[in-house]
């Protein structure tokens, strides 16, 4: 019988052995219930964070196209759903105006114009709603003289406020919604009239400067 001494004990390699193989026994029939592994798993469930729901008014084009990112899915309110074929939507309006079908986009937003020209007539304009999924949302901004936008030496600015927030509520955190008091600001460029595209001017741009680069060429090979 084979043994070692560690620390002045003697101990018996087939005790060991032994105890061994009796406590791989115990823990392989209490394997299906772990109570320290549960409490882990619970733990870290309580450390998910919600995402909070964030909005990026990306841009506004010389079209005057608005975009509004949204930085996750969001839940469609009612009257998109209306606007986009699906009237199946009918739930408590008094609780929640995301579920109201008579709401419309100024109960979600309102819109201004901050300029910086003495141009009062910049400040006109009419909206409409494009587009709203659950990533993002588009307007289009109808201005009365957009010719008048930006025509000082600063740039005017578009500002964008929620009016109420629950209008913004998560598709995959349900009950996170947008933050109260949400203001969003983004430059306006030089607008162009509503016959004039800015896809067109470009390309009338480049006409152009071919048509210089050709007149030049010629006069330097005459």
């Amino acid at each position: 019988m084979s043994y070692n001494y560690i620390n002045g004990t003697i101990c018996y390699s087939w005790l060991n052995r032994v105890f061994k193989s009796l406590l791989d026994k115990d823990i392989s029939s209490n394997s299906t219930y772990n109570p320290e592994y549960e409490s882990d798993q619970e733990k870290s469930e309580d450390k998910i964070e919600k995402q909070p729901v964030l909005l990026l008014l990306k841009e506004i084009n010389r079209n005057g196209l608005l975009t509004i990112d949204f930085n996750q899915p969001l839940v469609l309110p009612a009257f998109v759903d209306r606007l986009n074929g699906d009237d199946e939507r009918r739930l408590a309006a008094e609780t929640n105006p995301i579920d109201d079908l008579n709401s419309t986009i100024v109960d979600a937003l309102d819109l201004q114009i901050q300029i910086y020209s003495d141009d009062e007539g910049a400040t006109q304009f009419e909206y409409s709603l494009i587009q709203w999924t659950e990533e993002r949302l588009q307007i289009k901004l109808e201005f009365t003289h957009p010719l008048s936008i930006s025509r000082g030496f600063y740039k005017d600015d578009f500002i964008v406020e929620v009016k109420d927030p629950r209008f913004f509520m998560s598709k995959n955190y349900p009950g996170e919604v947008l933050e109260n008091n949400y203001r969003m600001m983004h430059e306006l460029s030089r607008q162009l009239p509503p016959d004039v595209s800015e896809e067109d001017l470009r390309s009338s741009a480049k006409t152009t400067q071919r048509t210089i680069n050709s007149i030049m060429l010629i006069q330097i090979i005459v």
